[in-house]
C-alpha cells in the first residue's frame, strides 16, 4: 500500500514538471514576425497644372450728368436714343459719356440707376438697377423714359464694354443710323421758336423738332422748297434730322 502512494507521488510530480517546462518553452519562444511597412518616399514630380486665374478688377470712377447740361448735339442725340432699350457711347473732347436707357414705357414708376462699374479682367462691366412699378402701385399715366447720362472720369475702353441690367439682362448696343428715318417734301414756313420750325406738305403741316435747329435752318427762307428727312417719336413728334433745298 505504501509503495502504491510511493508511484503515484512521483508519477504527479513528474506531471507538474511537464506541465511547467511546456509553459517556459512558450514564454521564451519569440514573438511572430510582423511585417515591416517600408516609409513612402516624398514625391518629386513637379505638377505642370497652371494655377487658378485670378479675375483683376477695378473700380471705374464716373459721375451722372443732368440733362440740361448736356450740349446741343448731344441732346439732340438723346432725343432719339431715349426711344430705345440699350446703351450708346459719345466721345469728344469732353471725353466719354455714356446714355444707359430702358425705352419707352407707358407709365411712370419705371427708374434706373447705376450699381457699379469695373474693370473686370480688361471689360468694362456696367451693372444697372432698374425699378418697376408693382402692378396695384400708383403711378403717373404717361409715356415714360427712364434713363442715365454718365461721364467717366478716366479714360477706358468702351469698345470692350457689357451693360447688364435687371435679371443680367445685357443692353443692346444703340446706333444713330438713319435706317428708319423717313423723307418728305414740303414749303418751309419758318421758325416756331428755338426748337421747331413748321413746314407745309400739301394740305397740312409738320411740326419739326430738334435742339440744333438755328443751325439746321441757317440759309433758308420762308417760302423754300425744302427736303425733310426726320423720325418720329413714340409721342407722334416729328424729329428733324435734315433739312435741304430742292432744286
Amino acid at each position: 500500500m505504501k509503495n502504491k502512494k510511493s508511484v503515484l507521488l512521483v508519477s504527479l510530480l513528474l506531471l507538474i514538471g511537464m506541465v511547467v517546462m511546456v509553459g517556459c518553452t512558450n514564454d521564451n519562444a519569440p514573438a511572430e514576425t510582423q511585417p515591416t511597412e517600408m516609409p513612402t518616399e516624398a514625391s518629386t514630380e513637379i505638377s505642370t497644372e497652371a494655377p487658378t486665374t485670378q479675375e483683376n478688377v477695378t473700380p471705374i470712377t464716373y459721375e451722372l450728368i443732368p440733362i440740361e447740361s448736356l450740349d446741343a448735339e448731344v441732346q439732340n442725340d438723346l432725343e432719339r436714343l431715349k426711344q430705345s432699350e440699350g446703351y450708346y457711347v459719345w466721345d469728344d473732347a469732353n471725353g466719354k459719356t455714356l446714355f444707359v436707357g430702358m425705352g419707352l414705357k407707358p407709365t411712370g414708376g419705371f427708374g434706373i440707376e447705376v450699381e457699379k462699374i469695373e474693370s473686370v479682367n480688361g471689360v468694362i462691366e456696367v451693372s444697372m438697377i432698374e425699378t418697376v412699378p408693382a402692378p396695384d402701385a400708383m403711378v403717373t399715366q404717361a409715356l415714360t423714359y427712364p434713363f442715365v447720362m454718365i461721364q467717366f472720369n478716366t479714360d477706358v475702353n468702351t469698345e470692350a464694354m457689357v451693360v447688364r441690367g435687371l435679371e443680367d439682362k445685357a443692353y443692346a448696343a444703340l446706333t444713330l443710323a438713319l435706317e428708319d428715318a423717313l423723307v418728305v417734301e414740303g414749303t418751309y414756313v419758318g421758325q416756331i421758336d428755338n426748337n421747331s420750325i413748321e413746314v407745309t406738305v400739301g394740305d397740312g403741316f409738320m411740326v419739326m423738332r430738334n435742339f440744333l435747329m438755328s443751325e439746321l435752318v441757317m440759309g433758308f427762307e420762308e417760302g423754300d422748297l425744302v427736303k425733310i428727312t426726320y423720325t418720329e417719336t413714340e409721342e407722334g413728334q416729328y424729329q428733324l434730322i435734315q433739312m435741304e433745298p430742292v432744286e
